[in-house]
């Protein structure tokens, strides 16, 4: 696994594939100006001609701006805009406010990417409380409406969410929704993807701040029905904060933290058609700097996995940022 540009130096943040060589970042908790903070920039991350990868503040008009959040939840939809939704400015002052990013068409380079149209989505329906370490994924109904389905995170208060948002992305209308099965229990900083016509839910920390294992299936009915399943998996590690990448039938789960560790620095794939579990190590290129695989973000680039940032801060030995990486698949 290889470093690459140190700028995207952050944890906590969130970000998304533009296209197949730009990634927009948004947020967290990094170095700004020499202080440590709460980020309210945006940053896009392009792979040039020769081939390296390169940042650059990502522009936003409209006549708003986005706070200083970190611990948010950042969804691109099918019209190639993002939904920013939750997040904290700090440990008591949790949003629900719901932001939107449109892509403005730079008419001389004829290219989507910066700057950004920024906007306050105005909604109809009940406001999901306000949360953060939440997951938001975009999905479709099997009648074919488009929906962003937000699960769990953590109150102002601090107590693990079990409640359950949809947002019809086409009428901007919350939805109250009915789950019929065993329904997820309360949890934050847990993973969260789409395959086929379901969300999957998985890990993170319980209501008593154990990690979980456990991994739940929500297929998406209508915009106010959804269908859930527990599936048995025993063999999958108790973790949260691990990023989740879907490719060819494949979740990838790269890194998190666990209760016991052998020191190694952890990769799950999950075959989805036939639910087979299977855990590998993730080995270091040589003369690498150290990792944590935590509060990080990763995503699916050609057959390989670039994972963004990461870290954490302790009080004894200060605050660890990671780089930007290629995770080769082999």
């Amino acid at each position: 696994m290889g470093s690459g540009d140190t700028s995207v130096s952050r944890y906590g943040h969130c970000s998304v594939m533009v296209d197949d060589d730009t990634v927009l970042v948004v947020g967290g908790y990094g170095s700004d100006h020499g202080k440590h903070s709460r980020l309210s920039s945006c940053l896009d991350l392009c792979r040039t001609s020769e081939g390296q990868w390169r940042t650059g503040l990502s522009n936003t008009v409209g006549d708003v701006s986005i706070p200083a959040l970190m611990h948010h939840s950042l969804t691109k939809i099918s019209t190639g805009s993002v939904i920013i939704f939750g997040g904290r400015q700090s440990p008591k002052n949790v949003s629900n406010n719901c932001y939107r990013m449109d892509p403005v068409l730079n008419e001389s380079l004829q290219t989507k990417q910066s700057p950004w149209r920024l906007q306050v989505v105005k909604t109809n329906g009940l406001l999901p409380q306000g949360r953060y370490k939440h997951t938001a994924v975009c999905t479709w109904t099997t009648d074919g409406v488009e929906v962003l389905v937000v699960f769990g995170g953590r109150s102002d208060e601090g107590r693990a969410l079990d409640s359950c948002g949809m947002l019809d992305v086409g009428t901007l209308t919350w939805k109250e929704i009915t789950i019929d099965g065993q329904a997820p229990t309360a949890r934050f900083h847990h993973s969260s993807f789409a395959w086929k016509d379901s969300v999957f839910i998985v890990g993170g920390l319980g209501s008593d701040f154990t990690p979980l294992n456990s991994l739940y299936k929500l297929t998406v009915q209508t915009t106010t029905r959804l269908i859930s399943e527990k599936l048995e998996l025993p063999n999958f590690p108790s973790q949260y904060s691990s990023a989740v990448v879907c490719h060819d039938d494949t979740a990838y789960f790269i890194g998190g933290v666990r209760c016991y560790s052998d020191g190694t620095t952890g990769l799950v794939t999950l075959h989805l058609p036939s639910m087979t579990l299977r855990q590998c190590n993730i080995e270091l290129a040589p003369n690498a700097q150290p990792v944590i695989l935590a509060n990080h973000t990763a995503h699916s680039w050609r057959e390989n996995i670039i994972v963004l940032g990461g870290g954490g801060n302790c009080f004894s030995f200060g605050t660890h940022y990671n780089n930007l990486y290629l995770l080769e698949r082999t």
